[in-house]
């Protein structure tokens, strides 16, 4: 647009348009913008939206194994469990073989949980 304002242009302050010296450089008059309260919504409900798919598509990290120090203490401790119902005494009414099957089945699960969070 030939005649709006943002098109304008003047010389610079304290030279004339034919300067000897140097060539004159144009100075581009810009109004002022202004950010409306509208804009701002906008722009942060942009932002809102496009967020979730950028954090989405940023692939995270596998858990190494140091990561999983609460897991690893937990397989430690179940088979130090399993160590000690082993070497109780006697079947206490067949508490202890079941004792023993819970605990095998949860070191079981820690097992998988700890190769889940490796590959994922």
């Amino acid at each position: 647009m030939v005649g709006s304002p943002m098109n304008r242009l003047a010389p610079p302050q304290g030279s004339s348009e034919t300067s000897p010296e140097r060539p004159s450089i144009p100075e581009v008059i810009v109004p002022s913008s202004r950010i409306t309260r509208r804009t701002a919504i906008t722009a942060m409900g942009l932002v809102g939206l496009a967020l979730p798919g950028l954090l989405e598509s940023q692939p995270s990290p596998a858990p190494s194994l140091e990561q999983q120090t609460h897991m690893r203490a937990a397989l430690e401790a179940l088979r130090s469990a399993r160590r000690h119902l082993d070497m109780a005494e006697a079947d206490k009414g067949g508490h202890r073989v079941r004792a023993l099957v819970l605990v095998n089945d949860a070191i079981t699960e820690t097992q998988a949980g700890i190769a889940y969070a490796a590959g994922h």
